[in-house]
């Protein structure tokens, strides 16, 4: 019984970290009007900032992998959520916008570096046979974060102000580091040389596709998740009360749409749950546009929308994973890389909504036509068998 509960707190705390970079990635979008204001830069240039961290975890994760693994796992990861803090620090005291540029561009580094760790970790530490539910609790620390960090970071911004939302991602950041140090056994070097083995995986037509659904899937959420409380407080006139709670709600409906992914990628094909997801993703957008001059009606379609982005995740990783389940984790590190990059798109896309001089609620239509480009490149042969499920196949293998 005790080793289980050590067992349990290890998890803990890993889930921390991934808990206080999930916080990290999703307040930005919560506080982006005051930090706009307070750094005397437009909605669409403070927006970069989830660009320039997208791009820069994006190119560097898989180098960065590869240089950690030469040394002991556990002071690198440790020290790279230490980093990770401190650019939070660095950020919340940043006194010009250049400044806060450069210490995303750290923050990006330090979570590349740490992040592919946690559930790498989680794996090694448990036991085979509680082997996926420690994954859970590890993972699990992002939708928590969507739930309870993203809507108190974007509180404490709005009332105290926007450097206030970093310095929390600070104090549960160096807490995480803290805590892992003094619970963490030693753990051995990564394995590198066969990771660079597998990636030729990756540029086979099949999984060309199914880089392009996850490509569509990100973009569709992310140029509107970046700028949802701008829209909410130009458009809507919400103050920052209301505009937390809509967050809240949302990060609750991801929790449900993540839950309902599960269950439906087990009972029906995993296919049909991503083209639902899609579905129901491409709806809301088209909605949305007309629903802006009602705050409860705009409301329960971000909740839709908030449903069917998660309810997509669980479905795609099985997706992805099913024709090569030993390289799983490969596979998924690298549709992680083709996720940030979609951040990076579409932050940047809504950004130059903002700059051609637009109200903001055009990026539903751009998110409309991701998602369902997203829908369309499901025909391609990774999502496509006789039966219309997935079964392992060395013609998709390959």
């Amino acid at each position: 019984m005790r080793g289980r509960i050590r067992m349990v707190r290890k998890m803990v705390f890993l889930a921390l970290a991934m808990f206080s970079l999930g916080t990290d990635l999703f307040v930005i979008g919560g506080v982006l009007p005051k930090l706009a204001q307070g750094l005397s830069v437009s909605a669409a240039a403070a927006g970069q900032l989830v660009t320039v961290f997208a791009v820069t975890y994006a190119v560097t994760a898989p180098f960065l992998s590869a240089m950690a693994g030469k040394y002991p796992r556990k002071p690198v990861m440790i020290g790279a959520i230490t980093g990770f803090a401190l650019a939070n620090l660095g950020s919340a005291f940043a006194v010009n916008f250049a400044m806060l540029l450069g210490m995303r561009v750290l923050a990006a580094l330090c979570a590349a570096t740490f992040s592919p760790s946690l559930p790498a970790t989680a794996a090694q530490l448990a036991p085979a046979e509680r082997r996926g539910a420690a994954l859970a609790i590890v993972n699990g620390g992002l939708p928590a974060a969507l739930v309870a960090g993203a809507p108190l970071g974007t509180w404490i911004g709005q009332v105290f102000g926007w450097r206030w939302s970093f310095l929390l991602v600070f104090a549960l950041t160096i807490t995480a580091a803290v805590s892992l140090w003094l619970t963490l056994p030693q753990l051995p070097r990564a394995e590198t040389a066969l990771v660079r083995r597998k990636l030729s995986f990756a540029v086979t037509p099949a999984y060309r596709g199914g880089w392009a659904v996850s490509l569509g899937w990100i973009i569709a959420t992310y140029e509107l998740q970046t700028y949802l409380p701008q829209i909410l407080s130009s458009l809507l006139k919400m103050d920052a009360e209301r505009t937390s709670l809509v967050l809240l709600m949302n990060g609750i409906a991801s929790v449900v749409g993540i839950v309902l992914g599960g269950l439906f990628a087990d009972r029906w094909k995993p296919v049909s749950t991503i083209r639902y997801a899609l579905l129901l993703m491409a709806a809301s957008f088209l909605i949305m546009p007309f629903a802006v001059h009602s705050a409860i009606g705009f409301t329960a379609v971000v909740l839709l929308w908030g449903i069917g982005h998660w309810g997509f995740y669980p479905s795609q990783q099985h997706q992805l994973v099913s024709p090569r389940p030993t390289e799983a984790g490969t596979i998924l590190a690298f549709n992680s890389s083709v996720v940030y990059f979609g951040q990076a798109i579409g932050a940047g896309l809504g950004g130059l909504v903002y700059a051609s001089g637009g109200s903001g609620i055009e990026i539903a239509w751009i998110s409309a036509g991701a998602a369902l480009l997203a829908l369309a490149a499901t025909k391609t042969k990774l999502y496509i068998t006789k039966n219309g499920g997935m079964k392992h196949d060395d013609s998709i293998a390959a």
